[in-house]
């Protein structure tokens, strides 16, 4: 029985380890939790450690090109391995950013389709202006107090006679936000989003895919 010519290692405890992103526009964000720039699909990342933040289970990253320099992405957004990427023989390091096109594609595919979906939801429309109305709220809340903290005299008490006058409305915006979002997900819950598997888009997505981790099984 002949060696296997090349095997993918897996991720370690120990490290190193390193992922491609396998999601279009891929988010980012600072170690506290404040967003950068986005990530194309199929960019390789150097892995250093798994956090668990506000935001989700995240993956402490950097760049190839600059390593030193670390920011928080989505462990759904990409496919891990163990090593680094320069181990990886070229053909396979190509291979493998297929694969993580294809898997955004996918990806991509899906999320459109709940969007549109989503969309058909008859309590969308209100839902959408209630979580507006509470999100401009409380921006506004906090903007006002960090004005009131930052001056004296005037300034001060102009920005807690406006805090005054919001006082009590974040209930009634409170409660409006809540009571269309318990109706906006009971709809998404009885009307799940149709599934795009016998899509002819996600059929040759599906064989391009096939076709991808042929060629990797091959290269082992």
């Amino acid at each position: 029985v002949s060696e296997p010519a090349f095997t993918l290692p897996t991720p370690s405890m120990d490290g190193p380890n390193w992922a491609l992103v396998t999601t279009h526009e891929a988010r980012s964000f600072t170690d506290k939790g404040k967003p950068r720039a986005r990530i194309a699909a199929g960019t390789a990342l150097l892995v250093f450690e798994k956090k668990k933040t506000s935001l989700g289970a995240c993956l402490r990253c950097a760049s190839t090109s600059s390593p030193t320099l670390r920011f928080l992405v989505f462990m759904d957004d990409v496919m891990q391995f163990g090593g680094n990427p320069d181990d990886i023989p070229l053909p396979i390091q190509n291979t493998l950013v297929e694969k993580a096109t294809v898997l955004a594609d996918i990806k991509k595919l899906e999320t459109d389709a709940e969007k549109a979906h989503r969309k058909n939801n008859p309590h969308y429309g209100r839902y959408q202006a209630a979580k507006a109305d509470y999100v401009h709220y409380w921006k506004k809340v906090k903007s006002l107090q960090a004005a009131r903290d930052a001056v004296s005299g005037n300034g001060h008490v102009g920005a807690e006679d406006e805090l005054r006058a919001l006082k009590g409305e974040d209930v009634r915006i409170g409660k409006a936000y809540k009571s269309e979002k318990a109706k906006f997900d009971a709809w998404v819950k009885q009307n799940p989003t149709p599934s795009v598997s016998n899509s002819p888009r996600y059929q040759l997505l599906r064989t391009r895919l096939d076709d991808v981790d042929a060629r990797l099984a091959a290269s082992s």
